[in-house]
């Protein structure tokens, strides 16, 4: 991982990023951001190189980046201009939520065949462009070990010092307040798919919302894929949830999801959205994205 040999795209690389990446700023940022670094171990796909990305509440000086085969990768991004990998965990990573948790920057990566990863990112600063193994013990102090009972994961997301995961099938979440201590809050959804994730707290209350996407096999028609919101705010009580919460609210979003699926919090003030997507490209009618009004869950509305 040496930085005064940089190794740069190859051939194969620089044509993925014109035919799928259109938006010439977007291509500029990726080639320096991979033009700047020389990572240990890369995956040959550019789309699986960047799943999923996430900074510390807070904090815009590290981010944390989960990729297919390289795994979670820890960015110095105090210099906005010229951001520097300083840790690297290869691994199958899904996807990546960072938080602040008393003061600290962790961050928590969903690894399909490992379950739920913590890293510290202050120790990542730390380690001088450190390549870790398996075992977490080539970096000190880094890899903090897995997170509850998940041999396998496929999403995660959180909100503050809640953390909420999936293998695919049913829905944990965790109060990592006391981190590595983690303590269940919510376990549920045993018997359902659930292919993305997001957990958010509203602006107002204290009233904690869970967004996902499912399906539903209808005869004649094949799975269905619908957008849920359920009242995850037992998460606070503390004994936790008694089983998932109310259903407040189902979106559907038709036949056309792909082998993942995609679902994002943002917000414009007081108001919230969720992002339902997809890698489907091609295939399926002409929707495959949704952009859903939140702001009032009971009454969300997609504004597509």
């Amino acid at each position: 991982m040496a930085r005064d040999k940089p190794r740069g795209l190859p051939d194969d690389v620089v044509r993925r990023l014109h035919r799928d990446l259109t938006d010439r700023g977007v291509q500029r940022t990726i080639r320096r951001l991979y033009r700047a670094t020389d990572l240990a171990v890369w995956s040959d796909a550019l789309h699986d190189r960047l799943r999923d990305l996430d900074l510390p509440a807070g904090n815009d000086s590290v981010a944390a980046v989960a990729g297919a085969e390289m795994g979670l990768t820890v960015w110095d991004t105090s210099n906005k201009s010229d951001p520097v990998n300083v840790y690297q965990y290869p691994a199958e990573g899904r996807e990546v939520y960072a938080a602040t948790l008393g003061g600290r920057p962790y961050a928590f990566m969903a690894v399909s065949d490992h379950g739920l990863l913590g890293f510290d990112l202050n120790r990542a600063l730390q380690a001088g462009r450190c390549l870790d193994n398996a075992s977490g013990t080539a970096c000190s102090g880094v890899y903090k070990g897995p997170v509850g009972s998940l041999t396998a994961a496929s999403y995660v997301d959180g909100t503050g010092n809640y953390l909420v995961a999936t293998s695919g099938r049913g829905v944990k979440i965790w109060d990592v307040s006391q981190y590595p201590q983690a303590t269940l809050k919510l376990d549920g959804l045993k018997d359902d798919t659930v292919r993305g994730l997001a957990l958010w707290r509203d602006v107002d209350s204290p009233a904690h919302y869970l967004g996902l996407v499912s399906g539903v096999f209808k005869p004649g028609v094949g799975f269905v894929y619908e957008g849920r919101i359920y009242d995850a705010s037992c998460i606070t009580s503390s004994n936790g949830c008694n089983g998932i919460g109310a259903l407040l609210k189902t979106i559907t979003l038709g036949t056309n999801q792909g082998p993942r699926s995609f679902v994002t919090l943002s917000r414009s003030g007081h108001s919230a959205f969720l992002y339902f997507g997809t890698d489907n490209r091609t295939g399926g009618g002409p929707q495959r994205e949704f952009l859903v009004d939140v702001t009032e869950p009971t009454q969300a509305h997609d504004i597509t």
